[in-house]
C-alpha cells in the first residue's frame, strides 16, 4: 500500500465498507511504506494513522513491519503473517 494514490483511494473504500458494517483487514505490503509515511504531509500522516486505526486488523509480513506499524496503531490490531517465499 505504499503507492500514494492507491493508499488514499483505499481509505475512501474503507469509509464505504464501514458505513455498511463490514470488517476491514489491511495487508500492508511494499518495502517503502515507512518512507511513504515519512514523506507524507501532516494531513497525509493523519489519514494513514486513521486508516490503520480504523481497520479491524492490519497484516504485516515481518516483526520489523509490526514494530513500525505499532507506532501508528494499536499493537493488538497487527498480525504477522510471514512471507511464504524464502529469500537471502
Amino acid at each position: 500500500m505504499a503507492n500514494r494514490l492507491y493508499f488514499f483511494r483505499r481509505f475512501f473504500d474503507m469509509v464505504i465498507c464501514k458505513l455498511f458494517g463490514l470488517r476491514i483487514i489491511l495487508h500492508i505490503r511494499g518495502s517503502g511504506f515507512d518512507k511513504f509515511y515519512e514523506k507524507s504531509s501532516t494531513v497525509g500522516r493523519y489519514f494513514i494513522r486513521l486508516t490503520l486505526r480504523s481497520s479491524d486488523m492490519n497484516i504485516a509480513l515481518s516483526d520489523h513491519w509490526k514494530t513500525f506499524l505499532s507506532q501508528l496503531t494499536d499493537t493488538e490490531k497487527i498480525t504477522v503473517i510471514p512471507n511464504g517465499v524464502k529469500y537471502s
